[in-house]
């Protein structure tokens, strides 16, 4: 059985969404629309609702609160477990570019994969 830490961690790291977002709102406070542009630059994909429901719910857990910057505008900045959150993440692409092997690709398997030997010489 899960641990409530194991279960809380495949939660975080199985949403692409909260880390693209996480990472572009660690920047500084950031408007939604400016926040949007940003993010669709790398992701068009991005739809709004989808923006919407991930800084909610990155709101609703601790992480993305709301600032005022005048009295009709509003930004979403990290709060300070947003940003240890952002700081874990860069420690472990840190890691993962200390530790790759520099012919290692993001699109192609691990050649330590089970099954990925070349057939034998016969």
């Amino acid at each position: 059985m899960e641990s409530p830490h194991e279960q809380n961690a495949k939660r975080i790291f199985a949403r692409k969404w909260d880390f693209v977002v996480l990472t572009h709102v660690s920047d500084g406070p950031m408007r939604y629309m400016q926040l949007e542009r940003a993010i669709r630059k790398e992701y068009p994909e991005l739809t709004e609702g989808v923006l919407s429901k991930t800084l909610r719910r990155l709101t609703d857990d601790g992480f993305v609160q709301k600032i005022a910057l005048t009295k009709s505008q509003r930004a979403h900045t990290l709060t300070p477990d947003g940003r240890s959150i952002v700081d874990l993440l860069a420690q472990i692409s840190e890691l993962y570019d200390k530790h790759r092997r520099p012919d290692d690709s993001a699109d192609e398997p691990d050649s330590d994969e089970p099954g990925d030997d070349p057939p034998p010489e016969q």
